[in-house]
């Protein structure tokens, strides 16, 4: 999966989605955790969206989210990743909930015991919030 973040890194979308493709078959197939699993289908949505694969990337952010409800996960990074990602697919295909997606998100990063209220991501969410 590391590769596949670094060619995310370098805009080299298409090498990013095969390497987490690749990943995501390893994760089926009973490699590594259902958490390492949720990541992967969280930078294969977050691929798709930077593409504008839309129904793509929402698929495997709902994917990622059934994971982490079924681990009892919680309020995560990752999760709060889903759902801003989730809000960016509404937001880009028109549709209603979008506003909402990224209060959850916000409201996620914000809480005391993430701490992640000074990220790039809390920022992107409050920034869609304002406008």
């Amino acid at each position: 999966m590391s590769i596949g973040t670094i060619s995310f890194l370098e805009t080299d979308h298409k090498a990013a989605l095969d390497y987490f493709r690749r990943a995501l078959a390893a994760f089926e197939h009973g490699t590594g955790s259902e958490l390492e699993r949720a990541r992967c289908l969280t930078w294969l949505g977050t691929t798709h969206l930077e593409i504008r694969e839309t129904s793509y990337a929402a698929e495997h952010f709902e994917k990622a989210l059934e994971i982490l409800a079924q681990l009892g996960a919680g309020a995560t990074p990752e999760s709060a990743r889903c759902i801003m990602g989730k809000g960016k697919c509404l937001l880009q295909q028109g549709k209603d909930g979008a506003t909402q997606a990224f209060r959850m998100a916000l409201d996620i990063f914000e809480s005391e015991s993430l701490g992640m209220g000074g990220t790039d991501e809390a920022e992107y969410c409050r920034r869609a919030l304002e406008g």
